[in-house]
């Protein structure tokens, strides 16, 4: 086994959700002979609709859907007492819990028309009339009377948890530049202000696995942020190049193949981080540790490829990059199998000009807002449940 494989066995829990389309409200109407229910949507939907009995409920099954975590699913009819949906379930589950059982007489998708959008529409005719005596009178309009949820206590959703890793400390400085900059102040200085900028947006809770100049192993790192729970971890990293007219920000995501021979060298490189204090943690059981592992990264390294794609794609405009910015390599810090994991390398403190660049504290702030950036569309398309 290659000696950067981590011995860390993963938890095998998904963390994230993904879905195209959105439930962004609703309504019922109740009439004399049915009551018609309407869920607005973000796209025209993919659905089923069927009945079910004891007790009588109306199913709605919508594929690759989620509901607004801002809309109250309670609301209630002379027909329909209430409404509720699964979170967890693919495709999205909604239930209509019925006074009486119910045929669905109609139902069909209406397209965005006066400022609506995308609607999907059932109408509940019941199926036994003589129940509707036993219903307690509600006065209707021609038009129909709209009932909406009541005002109940809303859930928050969580706030993602980012976990920033900078790299190297203590006794290992890192990579020292051309002005004999050390790494591990620069990744510190980064880490900091990356979290001050997260954290003023009000939308991320944050975790550093360090806070001052001090030495951590990075097996410790991973499991800081799979203690807390994280959600996201960036590893924050500065390089150097025999050639110091090189330079650009480049951003590595996990692989047992590196994607080119500078980026194998680079992670033998941050993988003897460990070995420095004379600790080799990769004698554990081969077969166990390639089989959970192989199972738990196969989506994890698709997410944090994404999330690098964003990050480039976010910096292309802004700073100068490497030539093909994102690269793959076997980094042991980012072997934390159920968090999505990038490695940053700013740039080159071997260039004379992008260590300057790297110690400014506008070029700081920059970068760190590119940052930001990507990690609010990162989790516009991997939402949190």
């Amino acid at each position: 086994m290659k000696r950067f494989v981590i011995f860390l066995i993963c938890l095998l829990i998904p963390f994230v959700s993904y879905s195209q389309n959105k439930v962004t409200g609703f309504r019922a109407y109740d009439h004399d002979l049915y009551s018609r229910f309407v869920l607005d949507m973000d796209k025209k939907p993919e659905y089923k609709a069927f009945t079910l009995e004891n007790p009588p409920r109306a199913v709605i099954d919508i594929n690759n859907t989620r509901w607004d975590d801002n809309l109250s699913p309670h609301s209630h009819t002379k027909r329909i007492k209430g409404v509720r949906y699964s979170p967890n379930t693919s495709p999205l589950r909604i239930v209509l819990d019925l006074n009486n059982p119910v045929n669905i007489v109609e139902n069909f998708v209406l397209e965005p028309k006066e400022g609506y959008g995308y609607r999907l529409v059932l109408d509940l005719k019941p199926s036994n009339p003589d129940d509707e005596t036993k219903l307690k009178p509600i006065p209707v309009s021609k038009e129909g009377k709209s009932f909406k949820s009541p005002q109940l206590p809303v859930k928050k959703p969580r706030k993602p948890l980012i976990v920033i890793d900078a790299g190297h400390g203590g006794h290992d400085p890192g990579t020292i530049g051309y002005r004999k900059t050390y790494e591990k102040d620069i990744t510190l200085e980064y880490a900091k202000e990356l979290k001050k900028q997260l954290e003023a947006t009000g939308r991320y809770n944050v975790y550093m696995t360090r806070t001052a100049d001090q030495y951590i192993q990075l097996t410790d790192r991973v499991e800081k942020a799979r203690k807390v729970k994280g959600d996201m971890f960036i590893s924050i990293h500065a390089n150097a190049h025999d050639s110091r007219g090189v330079s650009g920000f480049s951003v590595y995501t996990l692989s047992e193949n590196a994607s080119d021979k500078e980026a194998e060298a680079l992670a033998r490189k941050e993988n003897k981080e460990d070995i420095i204090t004379g600790i080799d943690l990769v004698h554990e059981s081969r077969d166990i540790t390639e089989l959970l592992i192989d199972m738990t990264q196969r989506e994890t390294k698709n997410v944090s490829s994404s999330f690098a794609e964003t990050i480039v794609d976010k910096l292309q405009h802004e700073v100068k990059l490497l030539t093909n910015p994102h690269r793959f390599a076997g980094f042991r810090v980012l072997k934390g199998a159920d968090i999505p994991s990038v490695l940053i390398e700013l740039g080159y403190l071997s260039n004379r000009k992008e260590e300057r660049l790297l110690q400014s504290d506008d070029y700081r702030k920059k970068l760190s807002a590119g940052f930001v950036k990507s990690i609010d569309e990162h989790f516009k398309k991997y939402a949190l449940e």
